[in-house]
């Protein structure tokens, strides 16, 4: 059994008395066992597997936050589901369920960090723990904590910054702190740990070019709102440079063999939240990649149809050419009355003719099997990939520079001749060359929750969003756009009503008043 998989078995314990409480109630009751837990170098390592554990859970629940947030509501993607129609429509309020658990699962991570971090800072080195391991504890501490307010920061805007344990009820009113410092924070997170995390991978674990990769991805996003600066383009070139010349990663020959259950842990991921479809608990494995399916329910061999993508919008940007359109989108057909026909919310269209398309990244073919009623998938997800670094490392440099280079050039085709693709056309202003590379991204990464972010760093969220349409069909199938949409309010959730009932401090975001 994999190093990582024993210690969730112990670390799966030592967590487990946090798992119904509300989540400000719980950080003191964790104070009082932690004070007595870190006395052995295994135990505080448990008490990092169980972080990680807890990270998994925000990654692959089934409101799972980077791609509830990250990627509906856009051009790409729209839900039919109740609860997901309300984040398509951007129609949620403070006391949506979705928003409230998001916030709350969040902090509870970070306050676990910060316990993590304060109490192997105390151990006894070479008499409770070695040195080298007391130092990759705490920056992959570090490392989630950042991972969790990069999360908050882009999904909520202004939050409350927690960087101790809270010991008392007195430490529960904390008011907001501007998204700008939050920003400040996650940096110097990310740059302690690339310090203190070594350089080896293990797969389902941080190292220091993860630290580099996600700290170039905050970079870049703090060249757009609500930071703004510019001269963060240089410090995410820095960045992402350094990962690249680590030459730790590289792209895969198939673009196909990224999603390969049997290929997991490969040279193109930097960081991934690791799967299994049984294993202790009942939350191991990832729910989220069950949504993406094709009849309307687990059993029949088939899944939850929550997420489809608008085919006038997203699906005719493939080039014919492109071989990430047969790994990215299912194409569903009606057979003919010798074969099987799967239907799609019971709308059959006619015999030969495709129902809709849907995501096919993480679809693992099964065959039609009538009692498949799997609610779990051991399919990894994966936050940070080496396609991923190439395409910001050239938005970074034409935007440092003002215009593409050589090397924004070269990073950009490597990905494209992957794909099967013509390198770009020389000689692009800096402007054509960035629409370039947001094309390539949203073709690259679809579903892999980085448009919405994309589309406000540059700008260009609210044209995006105000071009899908409020009431379309693809065939008999209705599309509804992102109605309740307001400028004023972007990107960005209420803060839970929830919250803001416990902690007299918080205020709610002004868009929401």
């Amino acid at each position: 059994m994999p190093k990582m998989k024993r210690l969730a078995i112990i670390s799966s314990i030592f967590f487990l008395f946090t798992g119904c409480e509300e989540f400000l109630e719980e950080e003191i009751k964790n104070k009082y066992v932690s004070e007595s837990w870190y006395q052995t170098e295994s135990q505080a390592e448990a008490s990092l597997t169980g972080l990680y554990g807890l990270v998994r859970d925000i990654y692959g629940s089934a409101n799972a936050t980077d791609f509830v947030w990250g990627t509906i509501g856009t051009d790409i993607c729209y839900s039919i589901q109740t609860e997901m129609a309300y984040f398509a429509n951007y129609d949620y309020d403070a006391t949506n369920s979705t928003v409230y658990s998001t916030y709350k699962n969040h902090y509870r991570i970070i306050n676990q960090a910060n316990s993590v971090m304060a109490r192997t800072t105390d151990m006894i080195v070479d008499e409770q723990i070695l040195e080298g391991a007391k130092k990759r504890i705490i920056g992959e501490a570090k490392f989630l904590r950042a991972l969790c307010y990069w999360n908050l920061v882009r999904i909520y805007g202004d939050v409350p910054l927690k960087l101790d344990e809270t010991s008392s009820a007195e430490g529960l009113d904390i008011p907001k702190t501007s998204a700008s410092i939050i920003y400040d924070s996650i940096v110097a997170d990310l740059l302690d740990a690339e310090v203190l995390m070594p350089d080896n991978k293990e797969s389902g674990r941080a190292n220091k070019y993860a630290a580099a990769a996600l700290l170039g991805k905050v970079y870049l996003q703090m060249t757009g709102p609500p930071v703004n600066n510019d001269t963060y383009y240089g410090n995410a070139v820095e960045k992402l440079q350094m990962v690249i010349d680590s030459n730790y990663y590289e792209l895969l020959s198939d673009y196909a063999d990224i999603f390969n259950l049997d290929n997991e842990g490969h040279e193109e991921a930097i960081f991934t939240c690791a799967y299994a479809s049984s294993e202790v608990g009942s939350n191991q494995g990832n729910q989220l990649v069950r949504f993406f399916g094709v009849a309307g329910s687990f059993t029949n061999g088939g899944c939850h149809p929550h997420y489809k993508v608008f085919i006038d919008e997203f699906v005719s940007l493939y080039d014919t050419a492109d071989n990430r359109f047969d790994q990215n989108v299912n194409t569903v057909e009606v057979l003919n009355n010798q074969g099987v026909t799967i239907p799609l919310e019971n709308k059959i269209i006619s015999e030969g003719t495709i129902l809709a398309w849907n995501v096919k990244k993480w679809s693992k073919p099964i065959g039609i099997e009538p009692t498949f009623a799997e609610t779990q998938s051991p399919y990894d997800w994966i936050v940070l990939r080496y396609a991923d670094v190439l395409l910001m490392y050239a938005e970074a440099l034409n935007g440092f520079y003002g215009a593409p280079t050589p090397e924004a050039y070269d990073a950009v085709n490597q990905v494209r001749l992957r794909a099967g693709l013509e390198e770009l056309d020389s000689g692009l202003s800096g402007e054509a060359f960035l629409n370039a590379v947001l094309n390539e991204r949203v073709l690259e990464l679809c579903y892999e929750s980085s448009r919405k972010a994309d589309l406000y760093r540059n700008g260009k969220l609210d044209a995006v969003v105000r071009s899908i349409p409020e009431d379309g069909y693809y065939q008999d199938i209705k599309v509804t756009g992102a109605a309740h949409y307001d400028p004023k309010r972007g990107p960005f959730w209420p803060l839970p009503q929830s919250a803001i009932d416990i902690n007299h401090a918080l205020e709610q975001n002004p868009a929401y008043e």
